[in-house]
């Protein structure tokens, strides 16, 4: 383990040669069939753990997925593994916002009765939490008996979903435990950059917690947005949506959120983001929503902002924890486009369709 940010930058930057240009994946979706992807994966970092995926799950849809979801966690420890001090402080609050996905998934599956193998094919296993935990989580008969679980084990989230829980009760909305969840995730995590800049004693905050504020922020605009979207298509009350604010973010005020969140028109909404950074994103976003009447493709957009934002990170100061994002993004979103691809020939999507979900058009 190691607080030199040059010996970190130096096994990641190693690590990236191995990341397939999404040129090639996009070449991916002219195969015919899964076993096609599989021969192709053979020649890939992640063909030992596909192996032993295959030979667990015993077909090669679940296979692929078992594989992909274990070479993901390994290699999420050794980032881990090759910091200490300060860069593994912040590498702990970056991966933690999958953590924080796994839940979200679980939550939403146990809410939508859907199948275990189902949800737990969503996971990102980056975090701390073991499989084996994630599973239990979800075998709970029902969400207070999965939120009395998780304070059972001990685990942070129980505390802001215990405080949410009668009012998800009392609406049966998911908002609810949902938004409590990010306003403990992004206070948590600022506080603890703010406790890091104390303990410094600099005058000015460390480059390296400058660059994770920034992300954090970045990241609140996102969730922002989506609960723009989520609460429209919802037809969640107006007043409701206003509640619903995060605050904390870089570009998106609570006015400019209140004047989106009156609209009953998701398109119309997102209007009044047109001069951020997110703007060319959601517009692509919108234009393949329109194409294939599939609002997911917001999220997608919303997302794929991010990902291109701090996979960019690989040109910014190579001496701070920069190449430490911008790997976690970049390993996340390659894992991310080949389980869409697996997933595009196992259900016979149209590959149009799968294309403009990696690329956005």
């Amino acid at each position: 383990m190691s607080e030199d940010y040059g010996y970190i930058n130096a096994r990641l930057r190693a690590r990236k040669g191995q990341f397939i240009p999404l040129e090639e994946l996009l070449d991916w979706l002219e195969d015919e069939t899964i076993s096609n992807l599989a021969n192709r994966l053979k020649s890939t970092p992640y063909d030992k753990d596909i192996q032993e995926g295959i030979a667990i799950r015993g077909n090669l849809f679940e296979g692929i997925e078992e594989g992909l979801k274990r070479n993901l966690s390994r290699d999420m420890a050794s980032v881990r593994g090759i910091t200490d001090g300060l860069p593994k402080q912040l590498t702990e609050i970056i991966l933690e916002r999958w953590e924080l996905f796994n839940l979200k998934t679980i939550i939403r599956g146990k809410y939508a009765e859907s199948s275990e193998e189902t949800v737990l094919n969503l996971l990102y296993p980056t975090g701390k939490v073991e499989k084996a935990i994630w599973e239990e989580l979800f075998r709970q008969p029902d969400i207070p008996s999965l939120i009395q679980m998780l304070d059972t084990f001990s685990i942070k989230w129980a505390k802001p979903l215990k405080k949410a829980l009668p009012e998800f009760l009392a609406t049966q909305q998911l908002t609810s435990l949902e938004y409590a969840l990010d306003v403990f995730h992004f206070d948590k995590a600022l506080q603890r950059l703010k406790i890091i800049s104390n303990i410094s004693g600099e005058e000015d905050d460390d480059e390296s917690v400058l660059i994770t504020k920034d992300a954090l922020k970045m990241e609140i605009d996102a969730l922002n947005l989506l609960t723009l979207l989520k609460t429209t298509v919802g037809r969640v009350p107006i007043e409701k949506r206003e509640s619903l604010f995060l605050k904390g973010g870089k570009e998106i005020s609570i006015e400019r959120f209140k004047e989106a969140a009156a609209r009953n028109d998701f398109v119309q909404a997102f209007n009044h983001f047109s001069d951020t950074s997110f703007s060319t994103y959601l517009q692509k976003g919108l234009e393949c929503y329109q194409k294939w009447q599939e609002p997911s493709f917001i999220e997608r957009a919303v997302e794929k902002k991010l990902s291109d934002t701090f996979q960019g990170y690989f040109r910014k100061n190579p001496l701070s924890i920069a190449t430490v994002i911008a790997y976690i993004w970049s390993k996340v979103t390659e894992v991310s486009c080949i389980r869409w691809i697996c997933t595009g020939k196992h259900f016979k999507l149209p590959k149009p369709f799968i294309q403009e979900v990696l690329t956005l058009g």
